[in-house]
């Protein structure tokens, strides 16, 4: 049965579960685009047999989707069915959990494909037939670059998350999560699909006999710069500039996996340095069973210990620590010496009230403005001050009750509106002055002269 291709699109993004599954299958396997027959049709039975619509059912079924060419190929020799890749690129771009890494074997095609299309262009005469032609293949092949590249790095991006929560889940207790395969999946994360990708972008990457993506597009700026052609060399700059752009996320997905196979190398070394340890504990504990006589105490002159430095010295720390560790059960007069000199030495603090900046409260209302601005337009100011603002902030707080750090920073600008001659110099010391609310940090002002008002 022939259907419209959007007709069957729908049907199969309303059912989009049953197909990333069987993109989950291709990844898992490495089948490419072929998954078993057995296995859609489990899927089919199972999740799109019983839909509703009737419609959905028949347009689904086997038959109909290798009519409609979503199944390009039934092999019944193998029992493998293959899809159509412009379906799996759709069902991978819903989905950027489920896209497939570039490999090796990918940059190295998509670079082999690039190159032969330059020589194609740097064959063909300028402006010819040929050129266009080549033109055109070229610039299909470079745009299929950039979506690969695009999609290679969210699918890198969504890796790297996925082992952070992995990481994140083997640490809690009871966690079946298991380090040994962690630490191979970001190796081969690592290894396989993240370095080649870097190395494919890398300006300078060198290759003998050939030329690297990098260097075509030098080559295809220099063959149009060589025929005046300055707004095609000019735009293939700006397609390499947008490509090499993703060197950034690419580097950061990099430092994020680097980041977690040295945190799971040390956890893997110190496993295997425990188990090794287990290992000859044990052996040294087989001459002590079945009632045995020999070697009847396990003490610290075993063999055992001789070769594990990280216990020496612990025999020495607990006799020496152990009267100030091992408190008497009674009562003593030392025990409330210790406490007096804990808290003498500063050992435990008082919590201290958590302040906001000053610039974080409310503004002055007016009439709180004119109280200030009459308190301290009838104050008899000295003649000199060695710092302003805490000579503001006595004043106001004798003559508010309900006194507020910002009282002294408005205090301070209708100081400077009242004094006529004066000289204000900045000493370069600091100071903070708090309430119990807020806290203001300032250089000090200090007043050399001043006339009062």
């Amino acid at each position: 049965m022939k259907l419209n291709r959007d007709v069957l699109l729908q049907s199969m993004l309303k059912h989009q579960r049953v197909f990333l599954q069987l993109l989950d299958y291709m990844q898992q396997h490495e089948t490419g685009y072929e998954v078993p027959e057995t296995l859609y049709l489990q899927l089919y039975a199972k999740h799109i047999s019983g839909d509703a619509d009737e419609n959905v059912a028949s347009h689904l079924a086997l038959d109909t989707l290798v009519a409609n060419g979503v199944v390009v190929h039934n092999d019944r020799t193998t029992g493998m069915l293959s899809f159509e890749r412009v379906v799996v690129d759709l069902f991978r771009f819903i989905d950027v959990k489920r896209q497939r890494e570039l490999t090796r074997a990918d940059f190295e095609s998509m670079r082999s494909q690039f190159y032969a299309a330059t020589l194609q262009v740097q064959a063909s005469r300028f402006l010819s037939e040929d050129y266009h032609e080549a033109m055109q293949s070229m610039l299909q092949v470079l745009s299929e670059i950039h979506s690969k590249i695009r999609q290679n790095v969210a699918a890198l991006e969504a890796q790297a998350d996925d082992v952070a929560v992995r990481y994140q889940r083997m640490q809690e207790p009871g966690s079946a999560e298991s380090m040994t395969v962690l630490y191979t999946q970001v190796s081969k994360l690592y290894d396989r699909y993240v370095l080649p990708c870097l190395e494919f972008i890398n300006p300078s990457m060198q290759m003998q006999q050939t030329l690297t993506y990098s260097q075509c597009l030098d080559a295809l700026m220099d063959y149009h710069a060589q025929h005046d052609a300055t707004v095609i060399a000019q735009n293939l700059r700006y397609r390499r500039i947008a490509i090499s752009s993703y060197y950034k996320d690419i580097q950061r997905v990099k430092q994020r996996v680097q980041h977690y196979f040295q945190i799971l190398s040390s956890d893997r070394d110190n496993y295997l340095a425990i188990e090794a340890a287990f290992q000859l504990l044990q052996e040294e504990l087989l001459p002590l069973r079945h009632g045995k006589r020999r070697y009847r105490f396990f003490d610290a002159a075993s063999e055992f210990f001789a070769g594990f430095r990280s216990f020496t010295g612990i025999a020495h720390l607990r006799r020496g620590g152990a009267a100030r560790i091992n408190w008497p059960d009674q009562q003593q007069s030392g025990r409330v010496h210790e406490f007096l000199r804990s808290r003498s030495s500063g050992g435990e603090k008082a919590e201290e009230p958590l302040l906001q900046p000053v610039s974080a409260a409310p503004d002055l209302d007016l009439l709180r403005q004119k109280q200030i601005f009459s308190a301290l337009i009838s104050h008899q100011w000295p003649s000199q001050m060695d710092d302003v603002f805490r000579y503001l902030d006595s004043v106001l707080r004798e003559v508010f009750d309900d006194y507020s750090l910002v009282d002294t920073l408005y205090g301070y600008d209708a100081f400077l509106a009242l004094t006529e001659d004066r000289e204000i110099v900045y000493t370069g010391a600091r100071y903070r002055l708090t309430d119990n609310r807020y806290y203001f940090d300032y250089l000090i002002p200090a007043v050399k002269e001043l006339a009062h008002v």
